[in-house]
C-alpha cells in the first residue's frame, strides 16, 4: 500500500502509480488520503496514515511484532 494525500505535488499521483507498477508481482494499491497534510506535514501530524496503516494491516491479517 502506497500512500499519498490528495494535495501533494511532490508526489502525484502517477508517480505513486509508477512505483506500485514497479512491483507486479506484489499486492499493492495507490491510497489517496484526504487531510491536506501535503508530502511531508504528515510526518509530524501522522494520525491519519496510521489509522490508514492499522485498518490495511487488520484487513491483511498481517502479524505484526
Amino acid at each position: 500500500m502506497l500512500t499519498r494525500f490528495t494535495n501533494d505535488d511532490d508526489c502525484p499521483r502517477q508517480s505513486a502509480q509508477n512505483l506500485v507498477d514497479l512491483m507486479p508481482c506484489a499486492n499493492t494499491s495507490v491510497v489517496e488520503l484526504e487531510g491536506g497534510l501535503g508530502h511531508n506535514r504528515w510526518a509530524r501530524q501522522p494520525h491519519i496514515v496510521v489509522d490508514k496503516l492499522e485498518e490495511f494491516v487488520d484487513e491483511a491479517k498481517i502479524s505484526v511484532r
